[in-house]
């Protein structure tokens, strides 16, 4: 792994590991010397051992990775307490480190317990950096499987696979298929984020938008119209709302929806409205 993992460097060649676990890789003396606070919690640990130190704030990226260098000797049921850490690192670069990490376990046998969180994260991460974007559907697919033939269909496990299915499909311009995944993880979402959460807000302008593609403007209209008393739910809470600039591409949508429909003075109104979002 060539990347130094010495707070706020990253840099993309590192030719030296830490001298005593010989796992870490840094740049050079300096870095080590920087993460070394951090590092010293979990160097040389011994894996069964690992455990204790996952609700310990890992304070550095180097305690993750080297928690995921034990985990595949441990097996893969570590894997999915690391990654659920992963906001520890640096926003800017974390979907590519994740990507980064977590091909080095793909190889694990798909029996092996988490795996479909495993191929979730790493397909994910792929979607999120707008690359790859075959490859990502065939591990996010793949991942969705897997979680359906363990847990069912019925269960909430899937939500994020069907959730990133949904974005990728609508990213390459597949509208039917993201309307089958967006439709089909909506339910599993509401459930666990709740119905007025920000995230079912974007999903159901998700499902207006793809709906609106394919020229079914009724249910799009729908979804649009939830979409929009979604956000008129946050305004008591102290905020203008969930996001002015997807409301207003609502507001602008169904405007065009009810103008091909003959009603243009409900098509003024909603283009006034969006006016004013601006």
């Amino acid at each position: 792994f060539p990347c130094c993992l010495a707070p706020n460097c990253f840099a993309p060649v590192a030719t030296k590991k830490c001298s005593r676990c010989k796992v870490i890789p840094y740049c050079g003396r300096d870095c080590q010397v920087a993460d070394w606070a951090s590092h010293k919690v979990v160097c040389n640990i011994e894996p069964e051992n690992m455990a204790r130190v996952f609700g310990s704030g890992l304070p550095s990226f180097s305690t993750y990775f080297y928690l995921i260098v034990l985990s595949k000797q441990m097996g893969a049921q570590y894997l999915v307490p690391v990654l659920s850490m992963v906001d520890i690192l640096d926003k800017q670069n974390k979907n590519a480190l994740i990507e980064r990490f977590t091909e080095q376990f793909l190889d694990l046998d798909e029996r092996s317990e988490h795996m479909d969180k495993l191929k979730v994260a790493y397909g994910s991460s792929l979607l999120a950096q707008g690359k790859e974007i075959k490859k990502a559907e065939t591990f996010l697919l793949r991942a969705l499987q897997l979680q359906d033939s363990k847990y069912g269909e019925a269960s909430e496990v899937s939500m994020r696979t069907l959730m990133n299915l949904g974005a990728l499909y609508a990213k390459i311009g597949d509208a039917n298929s993201s309307i089958k995944y967006y439709t089909r993880g909506l339910p599993k979402q509401e459930l666990s984020e709740g119905r007025d959460s920000t995230f079912v807000f974007h999903t159901v302008y998700q499902l207006g938008v793809q709906y609106c593609i394919i020229g079914e403007y009724e249910t799009s209209k729908g979804y649009f119209e939830r979409a929009l008393a979604l956000n008129e739910k946050w305004r008591p809470k102290g905020v203008p709302g969930i996001d002015k600039a997807v409301c207003s591409d609502i507001l602008e949508n169904l405007a065009a929806i009810y103008d091909s429909q003959g009603e243009p003075e409900k098509a003024a109104e909603f283009n006034g409205r969006a006016k004013l979002m601006k």
